[in-house]
């Protein structure tokens, strides 16, 4: 989170039948200078949710995810990047999600809206994501119908619509107001603070085929890669400007996953970089920052 002035956190616990809910109103700035030279301008609250279900975890949802539309937009992207929709097990089509222990939060926060089951396998200590009931399912691909565009997963996509009579429609256009991007960038992507001489910002998104992450570039600007040591391409931003840019959409459509604590240091970073904290004649309590901020 934000360190000092830029957050302050309001708990207010109520008792519900889940278990207990404790709503944040989180300060979060919503009007920017072009390159970020000064500070923040403008503070709106946005109430965050935060509840704990079958795991001793805490499961963060906000406003925008409570729009079903915005919801199945992510979890489209979420799904085009860490999903896998079968067909080869059952006459009825199952969805199938894994992820690492650190991001358990996510599967549960999927499971909460539309059921399913999760798992910890035992040989590796991953969590397994299972939606199979029929209505389930067809609530499921009804929603994310249009959304799913990953060049893997669309005919995944189509054979499991096809076993429960759905159309599959039209890839809706891209846009800035679609939170696919966050849902592919909770699958696949991550930020990184490189403390170099002059210290910078990286965001990044992974897949194994560049036509995948073309519409990043379109929308936000930065470049594709391919890494020859382990065969996939990596769309990939650094500049302050472009920075900003994706990190005011993510205000829009907030990370559901782990990265999310770690996005929430970007505006520190830029603002120490400005102070040049970094720097050994640096003030003593903004070196203290600095320092503190590597460690996280």
């Amino acid at each position: 989170m934000f360190k000092g002035v830029y957050c302050n956190k309001f708990n207010i616990n109520y008792n519900t039948i889940i278990k207990t809910t404790t709503l944040f109103f989180q300060p979060i700035p919503v009007s920017i200078n072009n390159y970020w030279p000064i500070g923040f301008t403008s503070f709106v609250n946005i109430p965050i949710t935060s509840f704990t279900l079958n795991y001793a975890v805490k499961v963060t949802s906000y406003p925008c995810y409570h729009d079903r539309v915005v919801f199945y937009q992510w979890l489209a992207g979420f799904i085009d990047g860490d999903g896998h929709f079968s067909v080869s097990t059952s006459i009825y089509p199952r969805l199938y999600i894994e992820q690492e222990p650190k991001n358990l939060s996510v599967l549960l926060f999927i499971q909460s809206m539309i059921g399913g089951t999760v798992h910890q396998r035992a040989r590796d200590g991953c969590y397994v994501y299972n939606l199979a009931v029929r209505s389930k399912m067809i609530t499921l691909l009804n929603g994310v119908n249009g959304n799913i565009r990953n060049s893997i997963r669309v005919p995944q996509f189509h054979r499991a619509c096809a076993l429960v009579n759905i159309t599959p429609l039209p890839i809706i256009p891209l846009t800035l107001k679609n939170a696919w991007f966050t849902g592919f960038y909770d699958a696949d992507g991550n930020v990184t603070a490189y403390f170099t001489k002059t210290p910078f910002i990286v965001f990044q998104v992974t897949n194994k085929f560049s036509i995948n992450l073309d519409s990043f570039m379109t929308f936000f600007h930065g470049n594709i890669y391919h890494s020859k040591s382990n065969d996939v391409y990596k769309w990939k931003i650094g500049s302050r400007k472009d920075v900003l840019f994706l990190y005011s959409y993510f205000l829009l459509y907030p990370s559901m996953s782990h990265k999310h604590n770690r996005m929430s240091l970007v505006l520190e970073l830029y603002h120490l970089v400005d102070q040049r904290a970094y720097k050994e004649t640096a003030d003593p309590i903004l070196k203290n920052q600095w320092e503190t901020l590597k460690v996280n």
